[in-house]
């Protein structure tokens, strides 16, 4: 549960730094997503780090908001004398979609980190 909030903390920090100098985010999936959206693609994110194979894509669809999205692991590596995972992210939500990728890495507390 901790590492689903620290995710979700930090891509909507890195949308919310963006969004400040780029305007065109104000339209992005994200900002269309409620709380069960969010958490729903927080623990797909967790578990596509954790548990699935490099282009193993993992969904998640919240069948009430009609958002959806799909993680997918393209590539796992060392760096920092640790573990870290590619990752696409791809959304939908309020007519809206999205993708990017992000690099996460394994901190010494077991808690997965966005790379900036």
């Amino acid at each position: 549960m901790k590492n689903r909030f620290l995710i979700l903390a930090l891509l909507t920090a890195t949308f919310t730094a963006a969004a400040s100098n780029l305007g065109f985010l104000k339209d992005a999936p994200i900002t269309h997503m409620d709380s069960t959206d969010t958490a729903l693609m927080a623990e797909t994110i967790q578990r596509s780090l954790t548990d699935s194979k490099d282009n193993e894509p993992a969904s998640w669809e919240n069948q009430n908001s009609g958002s959806k999205g799909t993680v997918t692991p393209l590539k796992t590596y060392d760096a920092y004398n640790t573990s870290c995972r590619r990752l696409r992210i791809q959304n939908e939500a309020g007519g809206e979609s999205a993708s990017s990728e992000f690099d996460f890495c394994l901190t010494k507390e077991g808690e997965w980190k966005v790379l900036k």
